[in-house]
């Protein structure tokens, strides 16, 4: 199986990408980093550059905005502001794929 096609990034994703890394910043401290991963149809926040580690993922259509975390939850979203709505949703989020990282050392 090939791998997906690779979406040409916008700067209303990049915009997203920088404020959610500025959210984690404290909580990741100087040892990892937020990465992004690019698809089509799909924006991806993750710890590695792999979907293994992903936070949230972000579908920025002109009409609808959505994000969707990891445990199944996800909302619409109406400009780049309101993720800080759910900065302490990503705190938790990177601090569990941490920890279930740290395990499984």
């Amino acid at each position: 199986m090939g791998s997906p096609e690779k979406g040409k990034t916008t700067e209303e994703e990049m915009e997203f990408f920088t404020l959610i890394k500025s959210l984690l910043k404290d909580v990741l401290g100087t040892k990892k980093t937020v990465k992004y991963i690019d698809k089509v149809n799909q924006f991806i926040i993750s710890l590695s550059e792999n979907n293994k580690d992903w936070v949230c993922s972000l579908k920025l259509g002109p009409r609808k905005k959505t994000i969707k975390f990891r445990d199944g939850e996800s909302a619409q979203i109406k400009s780049v502001q309101e993720i800080e709505k759910f900065r302490e949703k990503l705190i938790q989020t990177v601090s569990a794929l941490l920890e279930e990282n740290k395990e499984n050392k």
